[in-house]
């Protein structure tokens, strides 16, 4: 998708970031499952998980 940054969004542009934004969006089974092995893997999640909606769990 390609989008205009909003002040106080959580999409900043390509001029903000200083280089070409990505999003990446994965549709699995078992979303706990994954979200847990990620936070064992990295030692932290960098946000909360959220529904499809956008809204923390």
């Amino acid at each position: 998708m390609i989008g205009d940054e909003m002040p106080g969004g959580t999409d900043p542009s390509p001029r903000t970031l200083g280089g070409s934004p990505v999003a990446l969006f994965l549709y699995v089974e078992d979303v706990d499952d994954v979200f847990s092995g990620v936070v064992r893997a990295l030692g932290a999640s960098w946000a909360p998980r959220r529904r499809g909606s956008g809204t923390p769990l």
